[in-house]
């Protein structure tokens, strides 16, 4: 009886640091005159094993379930995927279905143990990254002078050029703020300024 081991692929060689690389790998497929689906298979230093055409559409849709999708990521062992369409049109702004189906895989993905490291749409005058946009929208985190608790800048109180958490500005009202010292966090812990 002779036992037959499935093969995983070997990766190819080329190793996807950001997202320009992915279209610069998808640059042929961005010309493509009605809407396709690609998924790029990864090993977990980011090489690709392989680049997979999962699905044709019309004009404005392609159908790429989760299912099809991460079928043969599962077969080749993938640590994560990109997943790549286009936009014949050449807008590179997400639909609502676009958005619905990223969060979809990313669910799908968390579930399977495969990582959705990005979702790109491809046109021929440049891409949209998902995982760049989210980057970019990350808001930034202040501390209360008070008691150096992180809040977003809109949950801060801000009362003479300082922000406090609501707590701290609660309970330090009523007092003169001249004489009241507040304590800033620093690298090293708080410090009294």
């Amino acid at each position: 009886m002779k036992l037959k081991l499935m093969e995983v692929k070997k990766a190819s060689g080329m190793r996807i640091s950001f997202s320009g690389e992915v279209y610069d790998l998808m640059r042929e497929e961005s010309q493509a005159d009605r809407e396709c689906s690609w998924v790029i298979h990864l090993n977990r230093a980011f090489y690709v094993i392989e680049k997979e055409f999962t699905g044709m559409g019309c004009l404005f849709s392609v159908n790429a379930s989760p299912r099809e999708i991460f079928k043969k990521a599962i077969i080749n062992g993938a640590y994560a995927i990109i997943q790549v369409h286009n936009h014949p049109s050449g807008s590179l702004t997400p639909s609502n279905a676009d958005i619905d189906a990223f969060r979809t895989l990313a669910k799908a993905g968390k579930i399977l143990g495969i990582a959705l490291h990005d979702c790109l749409i491809i046109g021929p005058t440049g891409y949209y990254s998902f995982s760049e946009a989210a980057r970019r929208r990350e808001e930034p985190v202040m501390a209360c002078l008070n008691c150096g608790e992180e809040l977003k800048e809109e949950m801060l109180v801000r009362e003479h050029g300082l922000d406090f958490c609501p707590y701290c500005w609660e309970v330090n009202y009523g007092e003169k703020l001249e004489s009241w010292i507040p304590k800033v966090r620093s690298p090293r812990g708080y410090q009294v300024v």
